[in-house]
C-alpha cells in the first residue's frame, strides 16, 4: 500500500520526490552486521565530484566482533574519518554499506568482493549515482 501511494504521487506529480536511502535501509543485525570486518584494510580511492577527478587513501579498521568499522584517511586532499556498517535497502533488502561521515555526509556503497581477496567498493552520495558524485575503493596490501 506504501509503495502503490508513492509510485501515483510520482506519477501524478510530475517529478519524482526525493527518497532518503536512510529512510529505506536497516542496519545489519548480529553476524551479518560482523561481516563489516572482513572489509577492514587499506584502500585506495578514486572518485569524480561535479566533473572533476579526486584521489585519496583510507583505512578501515575495528576489532574482530565489530558490527562496525572506523574510517580514517585523506581524500581529496583533506582528512576524512568517519564509520562503516552493513545496511539492508530497499524491498529487496540488498546489502551496502553505510558511510557515515565525522562532517555528516553519508556515502552509500556496494561492496565487491574478488577471488583474490581483495576488496572494492562502488560508491555514491545516493543510493544510485545521483548528481554524479562517486568514488571507487579499491583495497591494497
Amino acid at each position: 500500500m506504501e509503495m502503490t501511494l508513492v509510485l501515483v504521487m510520482a506519477l501524478s506529480a510530475g517529478t519524482p520526490p526525493v527518497v532518503s536511502p536512510a529512510s529505506i535501509c536497516v542496519d545489519a543485525t548480529g553476524n551479518e552486521a560482523k561481516m563489516v570486518t572482513w572489509l577492514r584494510g587499506d584502500y585506495r580511492v578514486v572518485g569524480s565530484r561535479g566533473g572533476r577527478p579526486y584521489v585519496g587513501e583510507i583505512t578501515m579498521s575495528g576489532a574482530e566482533d565489530a558490527e562496525s568499522l572506523d574510517l580514517t584517511g585523506t581524500v581529496d586532499g583533506s582528512p576524512r574519518k568517519g564509520s562503516v556498517r552493513h545496511v539492508r535497502c530497499g524491498l529487496d533488502h540488498v546489502r551496502q554499506l553505510a558511510v557515515t561521515l565525522a562532517t555528516g555526509e553519508a556515502l552509500y556503497c556496494v561492496p565487491h568482493y574478488d577471488y583474490d581477496n581483495a576488496n572494492r567498493a562502488s560508491c555514491s552520495s545516493g543510493l544510485g549515482s545521483q548528481g554524479g558524485d562517486l568514488e571507487l575503493w579499491a583495497q591494497r596490501f
